[in-house]
């Protein structure tokens, strides 16, 4: 698990960097607005940027951004803990989440390795920091992409008032989960987290919520997209 080409955010002129990358992505190829766009200096920098509890990866290439993502830790503010139901997961939404964010990868680099690297990071970060679990709330047609990952959704679409419906989706960093999934990268988690204490729970979770929707139950993966997590 190579991740020798993640860049950390440091310093304010890292920050405009990612900020002036995500303009790029967000604001001029995909047409979105966003509450703290800054179309004079052509950069979309947040106030959770600059939190204590987030932090901002990127990958590059020969000077190049090709991809992005912000990484949060709990405790979460009370209107995102209400909008993702995080209620329903097994889980202490305080300290056992990070909540992955502003994910962007450049149009040319979408069909390589890097979102699969960012979101190994965030696995790599989970065990480190021994947190449980990712979460994270997508558009509805970006559901495939997120469960070749490992993600699963386990509550109802909500509507953000800028982004639009949301689903909210959680990955377990268990090697349980990640063997049900087909990850590669399952007995690697067992040897540094060799017990799988949520599994069940969360997997019983996310069969409750397809219940509701009339979904099919969750199965066994044969194995996930080609090197993928």
């Amino acid at each position: 698990m190579n991740l020798d080409d993640i860049r950390t955010v440091v310093t304010p002129e890292d920050l405009a960097r990612v900020g002036r990358f995500r303009y790029e992505i967000y604001v001029q190829e995909q047409g979105k607005n966003a509450l703290h766009v800054d179309h004079e200096n052509r950069t979309l920098i947040e106030p959770e940027d600059r939190d204590v509890r987030s932090q901002i990866y990127w990958i590059e290439s020969e000077g190049r951004i090709l991809g992005t993502v912000r990484t949060q830790f709990g405790p979460f503010a009370p209107d995102f803990v209400e909008s993702m139901q995080l209620h329903r997961l097994p889980f202490d939404p305080s300290r056992e989440l990070f909540l992955f964010t502003r994910m962007m990868v450049a149009e040319d680099a979408r069909r390589t390795e890097i979102t699969t690297k960012l979101f190994r990071l965030g696995l790599t970060i989970s065990i480190t920091k021994n947190i449980t679990a990712g979460i994270l709330a997508c558009a509805p047609r970006l559901v495939p992409v997120f469960e070749s990952f490992g993600c699963l959704a386990y509550a109802d679409t909500f509507v953000h008032s800028i982004a639009g419906p949301q689903v909210p989706m959680a990955v377990l960093g268990e090697s349980d989960y990640m063997r049900e999934r087909g990850s590669p990268l399952a007995d690697w988690i067992q040897a540094l987290r060799p017990l799988s204490v949520y599994t069940r729970r969360f997997l019983e979770c996310v069969n409750e919520h397809r219940k509701h929707t009339a979904s099919p139950p969750v199965r066994s993966a044969r194995r996930l997209t080609a090197d993928t997590i």
